[in-house]
């Protein structure tokens, strides 16, 4: 069974250890997925490919720019290289985790009061105007902070493991 975008667009993820162009976008129920086969992402080795392969397909693109999710900068905070963390670049793995793991069935389970008090965090950190703010910094207590480590831990853990599964 393929799994795709209704209108997708190219996204290049880089980690230290592997990157990949995916194809992304809302499928036909509204949900965020990327291209995949029998459970399987499809992961490109370039965005030229990526086209290419798509539009022989007859797949609609959106018309978007191609986007990087540079996740390095989660990884050196999660290894303690990094002392500040990034929110734009957490929200972004915590989002994409989710979008990869749905697609592909993998559990994914980021639902619950501690949760979403880390991820509202992360967004009002990112979009602070919502909360109607200038700007947001979250403080986290070491019960939040213990669980972020752990959530984008297993966000990274997440989408590596996509990224080589589509690419073999």
């Amino acid at each position: 069974m393929t799994v795709r975008p209704v209108e997708g667009w190219v996204v290049s993820v880089v980690l230290p250890d592997v990157q990949g162009v995916l194809w992304w976008g809302s499928d036909d129920h509204d949900v965020d997925v990327v291209a995949a086969t029998g459970g399987r992402p499809l992961v490109w080795a370039s965005t030229d490919q990526c086209l290419q392969d798509v539009g022989a397909r007859g797949w609609p693109a959106a018309e978007r720019e191609p986007m990087m999710f540079d996740l390095r900068p989660v990884v050196a905070w999660l290894q303690g290289r990094r002392l500040v963390l990034d929110a734009a670049t957490a929200l972004n793995t915590w989002n994409f985790a989710g979008d990869l793991a749905a697609t592909a069935g993998v559990r994914w389970s980021d639902r619950g009061r501690l949760a979403d008090v880390c991820f509202d965090k992360l967004t009002m950190a990112n979009v602070p105007w919502l909360a109607g703010l200038d700007q947001y910094r979250p403080r986290w207590t070491g019960r939040q902070h213990t669980y972020l480590r752990h959530r984008l831990a297993e966000a990274v853990a997440v989408v590596r493991g996509q990224l080589l599964l589509g690419r073999s």
